[in-house]
């Protein structure tokens, strides 16, 4: 299990988010699958890219009410 720490509103100091506490060499790991899922994303047409990121928006348009909750 990855360890993790807590990142903190600096307004309100609620926590916002858990993320992984990473050494040197889990955090260029992830940088080199990050950039690995940028290639493919790259590589996929112009009209794919479209299709996804049309779908994506009109999710977050119809769950737009969940999302300001969050």
């Amino acid at each position: 299990m990855t360890r993790t720490f807590d990142v903190h509103d600096p307004a309100t100091g609620q926590t916002i988010a858990r993320v992984p506490d990473f050494d040197v060499q889990q955090a260029l790991a992830a940088v080199a699958r990050a950039d690995e899922a940028g290639r493919s994303w790259a590589a996929t047409t112009t009209r794919h890219r479209a299709d996804i990121l049309r779908t994506w928006y009109e999710l977050m348009l119809s769950n737009a009410e969940m999302i300001a909750l969050l």
